[in-house]
């Protein structure tokens, strides 16, 4: 593909991060008979996407390249199948959204008339969620810790779960009829309601196919005993096979709080209560059934 002027015609599922990503990438998309899936996880293109389109600043973004070497070997089609991208890594860096401002308006310089798919979760229940993958990455800070040292990017989290800057943003340069939002705990009540709405944005057929599975978890969760445990094998320099044998204990354990009032101040509770107010008037999403008003607080 030689034109890089050429405006493309692709469509976007950028996240947020923690809300079954991953399993749309392996099932929803890339089993789709309608949809020419882009990013296939572990695969080479997936690969020079993160590299090419996600990673550079702007300084160091290069379309030429990304054109040359994202579509090398790629018959690019967008008169039979669908094009999509799906990678939570488009909102931005997981713990700071550092790049998310940039990456739309990557979005729009390569395919202005994309259709954009976004995911949210409950502010709190989406920072225990990235706290275990730091924990199973190998981290050794407590939550409390994390999220207070200013020379950690954990401190950083609270402004990017502030969701209306970001969804606003995409609603005024794609249109509001271009973007479909959804709250992941809706999709884990009810998937198939979730999958429905979604192919019928994008102007697809429903894919019955992928109902068998639905049941098939691609990341292994964690509570608060299993946490403990990996983060003290990581201080103690333990495998990641010891560590791993933490989580089996999940099952056995008591479930983590459902609070994290003892960590989060009062203060950042207000903001995001504030925000998914702001987010529920600009498009509703009965936000009040899964208590993204923090009553419980």
């Amino acid at each position: 593909m030689e034109n890089y002027d050429k405006k493309l015609n692709i469509n976007f599922h950028i996240g947020y991060h923690k809300t079954a990503s991953t399993w749309f990438q392996k099932y929803a998309y890339n089993m789709h008979p309608q949809i020419n899936f882009l990013n296939t996880i572990k695969n080479e293109r997936n690969k020079n996407f993160y590299d090419l389109f996600i990673e550079p600043d702007n300084i160091n973004f290069n379309i030429e390249n990304f054109y040359k070497y994202f579509f090398k070997n790629f018959q690019y089609n967008d008169d039979k199948y669908l094009n999509l991208i799906c990678d939570e890594n488009l909102t931005g860096h997981s713990w700071t959204g550092r790049g998310s401002y940039d990456l739309m308006n990557r979005i729009k310089l390569i395919s202005p008339n994309s259709k954009i798919i976004i995911s949210i979760r409950r502010q709190d229940e989406m920072l225990k969620s990235l706290y275990s993958n730091y924990i199973i990455s190998g981290g050794t800070f407590s939550l409390k810790r994390l999220i207070n040292d200013v020379n950690h990017e954990g401190h950083l989290i609270f402004k990017k779960l502030e969701y209306h800057h970001l969804i606003q943003k995409y609603l005024n340069l794609f249109g509001e009829e271009n973007v479909f939002i959804y709250k992941y705990e809706d999709f884990k009540k009810n998937p198939i309601l979730i999958l429905k709405k979604i192919f019928k944005f994008l102007g697809l057929i429903y894919n019955p196919s992928i109902e068998k599975k639905l049941s098939t978890k691609i990341n292994i969760s964690t509570n608060s005993f299993s946490r403990f445990f990996i983060r003290m094998s990581n201080i103690s320099y333990l495998t990641y096979k010891h560590s791993y044998i933490f989580r089996k204990f999940d099952k056995f354990s008591l479930k983590s709080s459902k609070k994290l009032d003892n960590v989060i101040s009062d203060k950042v509770i207000n903001n995001w209560r504030n925000s998914n107010s702001i987010l529920n008037n600009i498009r509703d999403l009965d936000l009040d059934a899964e208590d993204y008003f923090f009553k419980q607080y």
